[in-house]
């Protein structure tokens, strides 16, 4: 092969991941040499280097796989708990399991993680609406910011936008709704970040 150019096995490999986005199936050597504007010599021969160095799979034919494709099969499981988190007023904690639900790895990343159902208004301004479903990681830490789901003296599952004020030694939950006033607390347990929302058509 000719000198090893990185910028061609970047093509290639962002050509298979579009491609297989795209059509939920491996490209063929022909679909990447007309994609990328490389012979399809330079192909095979860019694939199997690639293999050998540990950053593709290929088998010498259609099957190629990247971190992308085949993160796209793998799941991560998440606990649906039959419960809300107000996005509005207060509401008494509910951590009765109902199910468990797969997750696509490639959307979600590692970690543990649980779902909740959205309930109330508060949260409209990041796309939270009622009844949504939030896909939340199950971390007691977090970064001034982050959209927290907290547990609020105890009684209270709250989904707000989360900063720590040093100088109370408290939280400011801040809703992403002009209509409701931020929280100033102090006894609060970080629950979990959360990371996407499931809508319903």
């Amino acid at each position: 092969m000719n000198k090893w150019s990185p910028e061609r096995a970047e093509a290639i490999r962002q050509f298979i991941d579009e491609y297989f986005m795209e059509n939920r199936k491996s490209p063929t050597v022909r679909d990447i040499a007309a994609g990328t504007g490389i012979s399809k010599t330079s192909v095979q021969r860019y694939l199997t280097d690639m293999k050998e160095h540990g950053e593709i799979e290929y088998n010498g034919r259609r099957s190629i796989g990247t971190n992308l494709s085949r993160n796209m099969f793998e799941t991560t499981p998440a606990i649906r708990y039959d419960s809300t988190v107000s996005c509005g007023l207060p509401s008494e904690p509910n951590v009765e399991e109902a199910e468990i639900i797969p997750l696509p790895t490639a959307l979600v990343g590692d970690g543990k993680f649980f779902i909740l159902t959205a309930k109330g208004d508060s949260m409209t301004g990041i796309g939270v609406d009622d009844g949504d479903l939030v896909i939340v990681r199950e971390q007691n830490t977090c970064r001034d910011g982050d959209y927290a789901v907290v547990l609020v003296n105890g009684s209270e599952t709250l989904l707000k936008t989360i900063t720590y004020l040093p100088d109370k030694n408290a939280y400011l939950l801040h809703a992403e709704n002009p209509d409701y006033d931020d929280r100033i607390e102090r006894n609060v347990q970080i629950q979990g970040i959360a990371t996407q929302v499931i809508k319903k058509l």
